[in-house]
């Protein structure tokens, strides 16, 4: 979620999209437009809102990359392993990125809920009864 004024100027998300594209590169990776909202601090939405452009480049270069002809089947056992590996290693991060993702916003959502309560507590006048104690 974008707080209003905390927009990323277009210098901005040129920038980060050049630097995540050299990055998923060198990693072997494919760049994703949820990587670069998250390098921008601003939501998957919002990015491809007001940045269509950035998100047209990153799609352009998922699709090239899903272009390339990789082998059909590896040549050995090793190289077999070898790839299952990356794609396993690939899907890790991308789940452990998820995960922390959820995470961070069930405690967002949980702390609003918190807010809220006591707002709605505090309007309506209401005043909380205790357990007595035995």
């Amino acid at each position: 979620m974008t707080q209003p004024g905390k927009m990323p100027t277009a210098a901005a998300v040129s920038a980060e999209l050049a630097e995540l594209v050299a990055e998923s590169a060198e990693r072997g990776v494919l760049p994703s437009v949820l990587a670069l909202a998250r390098r921008l601090g601003i939501a998957n939405t919002t990015l491809r809102r007001n940045f269509p452009e950035a998100v047209e480049v990153l799609t352009k270069h998922r699709q090239a990359d899903r272009g390339t002809p990789t082998p059909a089947e590896p040549t050995s056992h090793l190289q077999n392993l070898e790839l299952e590996n990356r794609k396993l290693r690939t899907r890790n991060r991308e789940l452990t990125e998820q995960i922390a993702l959820a995470s961070s916003q069930i405690q967002q959502l949980s702390l609003e809920a918190h807010h809220l309560r006591v707002e709605l507590h505090q309007r309506t006048a209401i005043t909380t009864i205790a357990t007595p104690r035995k």
